[in-house]
């Protein structure tokens, strides 16, 4: 009988997480998924008393004790290690995302959570530039855990006294302590299990180049933040490449862990979190309902009670007032600012090839193929497998695809192809005037293609390039090109230079549609010789 009372007490321990169960809570310092330590809106003192003496346990091989007073149930057939991501643009989208995991009793807490750090850090983020947020999120549920109030725990003592040193008349300091102390609710029902998860951020300008380079980014933020859980290694090379450039293009991170220790393998998990549950959802009762005698309180509290309804409702004020640099306003977060991602097309390829002699384009110099192309982002003509968007021409780049392999069979020997490859972007308003224009070089040079570097195809102030397309007529060789306006652009604030020793590799124009904007990324390579053996240096030789 005593070995059997021993192994019963042995395994009839508490978990960690289940005194959080009627603990005080503050929702304008919380944060349910913090990536600065414990969630700071839990407070230290209990509200409730929670006492083990019936003896119940959680009705699995666990056997934890379960608090008189609250219901616990298994729910370990929830945790299925899931994975999401989200992608967000704005505190509301953020406060939002957090009320997920934090569902708040009544009206009036527009000012939810903005007293966290991390909240304060989407805001000046949000106000300081334009930032999108990638929330990668994996959930699993062990146990709920319910107060049962009409039967269960009694207020704590401390509560209580501290409860009756509240004066009658109403002492805005004094209230405003109170709640600081306390919280403005308190934990009437919780999820427990495991929970982690990583805030990814972007400028808007990295997150628009993931979007035009077709990246899965939902995907690529699941690897980066879990890691691959696939199979074929194909598809892990792939997942890898997505990774790298997701994480090229993020300017930061940050991870929280609730529960136990993370791990990829679903099973490791599980069994971690099984050991150490920890609230991953709660629901917030405001603690303003407990001042009735029916939970413990003294006749006199009735007054207490209506100071306390008034002093919630000005909390939020009184906290900023004496915390003023905490929080920025106790309104609801304005809707998010809308994405002003510039809408790029996928590659459109013009049609007209090369079906010149085998050999070499540039070798056999057939310069005069290059007339059968028509690169544009004007209106689509003719016969193109992709329909272009009105708009300026992004990037392009000729192109001369290699011959099939060996392995593949071919009743002849293959053609030499070339296109053009080309991506197009789309302004932000519908209409835009345009302009034909020609380039014109002096008559001696006839219409002999080795004089195409006479050509400067260029468009003037505050317009873009939109279509060009080479001409030979009997006597001259052009380009014809359309130039478009684009509102607002300035670019004389874009020096696109290199160091002297150094020489222009690459440049690709970048727009900002939300202000009309536009930016320039480019490389350069060092020219020396010196450079082709560096570790960390970008070499032309390479």
């Amino acid at each position: 009988m005593v070995a059997t009372i021993l192994t019963a007490l042995a395994f009839a321990v508490k978990p960690a997480g289940i005194t959080k169960l009627g603990s005080g809570y503050d929702v304008i310092l919380g944060n349910p998924l913090s990536t600065e330590g414990p969630d700071p809106g839990f407070k230290t003192s209990p509200i409730f008393e929670l006492s083990y003496e019936d003896g119940d346990t959680t009705p699995d091989d666990k056997n934890w004790e379960m608090p008189d007073g609250s219901h616990i149930d298994s729910t370990m057939d929830a945790c299925q290690s899931t994975f999401t991501s989200k992608i967000m643009s704005g505190t509301k989208s953020y406060q939002k995302h957090l009320q997920e995991s934090a569902s708040v009793e009544g009206e009036g807490w527009g000012a939810k959570f903005k007293a966290s750090a991390d909240f304060k850090k989407q805001e000046s983020t949000d106000s300081s530039q334009r930032t999108v947020t990638v929330m990668s999120d994996a959930f699993c549920e062990v146990y709920s855990a319910r107060l049962m109030l009409a039967s269960g725990p009694k207020l704590s003592d401390h509560f209580i006294a501290a409860v009756a040193g509240l004066p009658d008349a109403y002492d805005k300091d004094m209230y405003y302590h109170f709640i600081k102390d306390w919280g403005t609710h308190f934990v009437g029902y919780m999820l427990m299990g495991g929970r982690y998860g990583k805030h990814h951020y972007f400028t808007e300008f990295g997150f628009a180049q993931m979007e035009s380079h077709d990246l899965d980014i939902k995907a690529a933020a699941s690897v980066s933040a879990f890691g691959f859980s696939g199979g074929a290694s194909a598809s892990r090379a792939t997942a890898e490449e997505q990774k790298r450039s997701f994480e090229e293009k993020r300017t930061s991170d940050d991870a929280y862990s609730i529960g136990g220790e993370f791990s990829n393998n679903t099973s490791v998990w599980m069994a971690r979190v099984r050991d150490n549950p920890m609230p991953v959802h709660i629901e917030l009762k405001e603690i303003v309902s407990v001042f009735d005698t029916e939970y413990g309180m003294p006749e006199s509290s009735a007054a207490k009670k209506g100071n306390m309804v008034k002093a919630m409702e000005e909390y939020c004020t009184n906290y900023k007032d004496m915390n003023y640099d905490m929080i920025s306003n106790c309104y609801e977060p304005e809707d998010d600012p809308r994405l002003h991602l510039p809408i790029l097309s996928k590659y459109v390829y013009t049609m007209k090839k090369y079906d010149g002699p085998p050999g070499h384009f540039w070798k056999d110099r057939q310069y005069h193929y290059l007339k059968k192309h028509d690169v544009s982002c004007e209106p689509s003509e003719g016969n193109f497998a992709v329909a272009r968007p009105v708009g300026a021409l992004n990037s392009f780049l000729l192109v001369s695809p290699p011959p099939p392999p060996p392995s593949s069979p071919s009743s002849s020997p293959p053609k030499k192809r070339v296109n053009f490859a080309y991506r197009c972007v789309k302004p932000t308003v519908e209409e835009l005037s345009a302009a034909e224009k020609k380039t014109t070089v002096p008559n001696d040079y006839g219409n002999d293609y080795r004089y195409l570097d006479r050509h400067n195809v260029s468009c003037g102030e505050g317009t873009v390039l939109s279509q060009f397309k080479l001409v030979k007529l009997e006597d001259q060789v052009h380009y014809d090109f359309t130039c478009r306006d684009w509102p607002k652009l300035d670019q004389s604030m874009h020096h696109v230079a290199c160091e002297g020793h150094e020489a222009l590799q690459q440049f690709k124009l970048l727009t900002y549609s939300e202000e009309d904007k536009i930016q320039y990324e480019y490389r350069c390579c060092d020219l020396s010789m010196a450079a082709a053996t560096a570790a960390n240096t970008s070499s032309c030789l390479k």
